[in-house]
């Protein structure tokens, strides 16, 4: 089963008194808004602190606790006109996103979403009071919305400050960084071992600041992540309360959690890790995605998995793909690929980390046992020479 969700600030409609004649129209004053954007209103920096943690209880009955991610954000708006404005902003909530348009209009179902989300939103003077909405944003996206109406003085700053609580995403998915890329350039033995994750992860989405004017002049995005890493390397991804389901049996207690960030550019903190900006354009995505992969740990799993790959996939039988799988299965050593094909592949994997000082020499018994398994298959079949070492 998927989760998703995503949070960002956003700005839907645009009015003004009726001194000012060109700033726009009132658009979506009910049940639905549409995305708007404004010359008046500038977002003139953004800082936005993410917290993830565990489940804070365990599960109970049919009932699952799912890990969540608080975010606290600072939003410093400023009024760029002589005039009096009045703006209405929203914050997109896609996660249970057909349960909240299916209550949407109902007594209380604003109140009542808030209370779900820990969903806060105020200012020095104010504390509003949101309601949720049907939102159509950009290449015609659906979603809910939280909205609220703020009024500026003329050429008065305001610091936004909201506070939001959302259950994490999780999936069986690839373990790719880039998942436009087709992987696929060799067999799909090679997929089947070496591209597929257990990922939890949390999204922070800035496209939809591009409804305000201008650049944001200064913008630093925060994930306090250190508690939660410190758990994670003790207690595996466990940690993240995520049932092992029919993988019961073949499934270890233990699985190593890895952690990865998009996009480059972050700085370790204390905290865990920081992107800092100036003048940024609206639009990076900041992604945490929390993955354990299933990679083979010794022989036996190793044959296991090259038997399975023997019925599913009739190429596993070629001494090529046998090669492939070898080399692929080095990478996940430290080793750096060296094949065209498998560098392609590997170098879009968010759990490649070559090593430059490798050496085959420090092999664990373990993983020469490994390679045993695949030179003996690769022996197996006619023609099919020495392995390259």
């Amino acid at each position: 089963m998927v989760r998703v969700g995503r949070i960002s600030l956003i700005l839907f409609s645009v009015s003004a008194t009726t001194s000012i004649a060109n700033t726009g129209v009132y658009i979506g004053a009910g049940f639905t808004v549409q995305l708007a954007s404004t010359s008046k209103i500038q977002l003139v920096s953004e800082n936005i602190w993410m917290t993830p943690s565990a489940p804070a209880s365990p599960k109970i009955g049919d009932e699952r606790p799912y890990p969540e991610t608080s975010y606290h954000c600072r939003f410093l708006l400023r009024n760029l006109t002589t005039q009096p404005a009045t703006i209405q902003v929203g914050m997109p909530v896609e996660y249970m996103h057909e349960e909240i348009q299916k209550q949407i209009g109902l007594p209380g179902a604003s109140e009542a979403f808030a209370r779900r989300y820990k969903f806060s939103v105020r200012d020095k003077t104010t504390t509003y009071q949101p309601r949720t909405a049907r939102g159509k944003g950009t290449r015609d996206h659906d979603f809910s919305t939280f909205v609220w109406n703020m009024t500026f003085d003329a050429q008065e700053s305001r610091e936004l400050q909201i506070d939001y609580c959302v259950p994490m995403s999780f999936a069986g998915m690839s373990s790719a960084i880039d998942w436009s890329r087709d992987p696929r350039e060799f067999d799909d033995g090679v997929s089947f071992l070496f591209d597929g994750a257990l990922v939890v992860w949390f999204v922070y989405v800035t496209e939809t600041g591009s409804s305000w004017s201008g650049p944001i002049e200064s913008a630093t995005f925060c994930v306090r992540s250190s508690p939660l890493d410190a758990r994670a390397q003790r207690e595996g991804f466990a940690v993240f309360g995520i049932d092992r389901g029919s993988h019961e049996s073949t499934v270890p207690t233990y699985l190593p959690v890895q952690r990865f960030a998009m996009p480059q550019g972050w700085k370790q903190t204390a905290d865990g890790i920081e992107w800092t900006f100036q003048d940024l354009k609206p639009g990076p995505e900041f992604v945490i995605r929390y993955y354990t992969m299933f990679f083979p740990r010794d022989a036996s799993e190793l044959q296991r998995k090259l038997d399975e790959l023997g019925t599913s996939y009739q190429p596993v039988a070629t001494a090529k793909t046998l090669m492939q799988i070898r080399e692929a299965l080095l990478t996940t050593f430290g080793m750096p690929a060296k094949s065209n094909a498998v560098r392609r592949f590997v170098e879009n994997e968010m759990w490649y980390k070559p090593q430059p000082d490798f050496d085959l020499a420090k092999l664990t018994p373990e993983q020469r046992a490994m390679l045993a398994e695949i030179d003996d298959r690769i022996a197996k079949l006619p023609n099919a020479g020495e392995p390259k070492r």
